[in-house]
C-alpha cells in the first residue's frame, strides 16, 4: 500500500491537541454504501481514542440509514445530491432552488467550529464541503491545496486499508485497533432481521449477504467467480443471499 503523507503542521502538537481536550471532528464521506460501512470502524476507533470527541458526519441520503442509529455520532448532515439531480434533470430552472438548498446546508455545517475536519473521499463534491466548513485543522485525500494535511495513494489501495491508514496517521487510533465495520440498527429493524432469519432452514449456519454488483465496473467479478463463492459458502453451511437493485435482476438470476 503506497500512501504519501503531507503534514503542514507539527504532528506532535496536533495529536496532543486532539487527545487532551473535548474536541469536535467532522467526517466527510458522501458515498458509496460499502465505503460508508467500512468507515464505521474509524468512527469507533476515534471515540475509543478520546471519548470526549464529538463526531459529526456528512453523507448522501441513500447511505444515511447506515449511520442513523450509530451512537458514536453526535450529528449527521444529509446531502440530497441524487434527489436534486433528478429534479434538475426534469426542470433545469430549479437550479436557483438547489443553490438555496446547498447554501442552507453549508450554513448548518458552518454553525459548528470544528477542531478537525477529515475528507475520506477525495472527490470534488466532498472536498467542496471541506473547503467551506469551519475547522482549525483540515485533512484531505488527494492533491487538494490549502489543507493542514493531505494523503495521496496510488488509486489501487483497498478502501478499508486506506481509511485505517489515514485514521492512524492522524493519531486517532492505536497500533492494535480493531477495524471491523459495524452497522448499528434500531430495535425495529433488528426484529425484522430476526424474523427473516427464522424463516431459514434449520440447518443453515447463518446468512452470507452478497451484493455482487457495484457502480464501478472494475469492482465487479464475473458471474462464474460469484457462483464459485456461493458454492464455497454453501459448503460451509451458510445460506448465500444475493441482493441488488431492479437493474441488477438479470445478472443476479444468471
Amino acid at each position: 500500500m503506497q500512501i504519501k503523507k503531507n503534514f503542514f503542521v507539527d504532528q506532535k502538537v496536533f495529536k496532543k491537541y486532539l487527545s487532551e481536550k473535548p474536541c469536535k471532528i467532522l467526517i466527510i464521506k458522501l458515498s458509496s454504501i460499502g465505503d460508508v460501512i467500512m468507515l464505521t470502524s474509524a468512527i469507533r476507533a476515534i471515540k475509543k481514542f478520546n471519548p470526549q470527541i464529538e463526531i459529526h458526519f456528512i453523507v448522501e441520503a441513500f447511505s444515511y440509514h447506515l449511520l442513523a442509529e450509530n451512537h458514536h455520532l453526535g450529528r449527521i448532515f444529509v446531502f440530497r445530491r441524487e434527489e436534486w439531480q433528478k429534479r434538475l434533470a426534469h426542470n433545469p430552472f430549479l437550479i436557483f432552488a438547489f443553490f438555496k438548498y446547498l447554501c442552507g446546508l453549508i450554513g448548518q455545517i458552518r454553525r459548528n467550529q470544528y477542531d478537525l475536519a477529515v475528507d475520506y473521499q477525495g472527490l470534488a463534491r466532498s472536498v467542496f464541503f471541506l473547503y467551506f466548513c469551519r475547522s482549525r485543522y483540515k485533512s484531505a485525500w488527494g492533491k487538494w491545496p490549502g489543507f493542514s494535511m493531505r494523503y495521496i495513494d496510488d488509486r489501487k489501495t483497498y478502501a478499508p486499508a486506506k481509511y485505517s491508514a489515514c485514521t492512524h496517521a492522524l493519531g486517532l487510533s492505536g497500533e492494535n485497533t480493531d477495524y471491523t465495520p459495524e452497522i448499528i440498527i434500531s430495535s425495529e429493524e433488528e426484529k425484522k432481521a430476526r424474523d427473516f432469519i427464522n424463516t431459514l432452514p434449520g440447518s443453515a449456519r447463518g446468512i452470507a449477504l452478497i451484493n455482487p454488483l457495484s457502480r464501478w465496473k472494475t469492482k465487479n467479478l464475473s458471474v462464474h467467480s460469484f457462483l464459485q463463492l456461493v458454492k464455497v459458502l454453501s459448503a460451509l453451511g451458510y445460506m448465500p443471499v444475493l441482493t441488488g437493485t431492479d437493474t441488477a435482476e438479470e445478472y443476479l438470476q444468471a
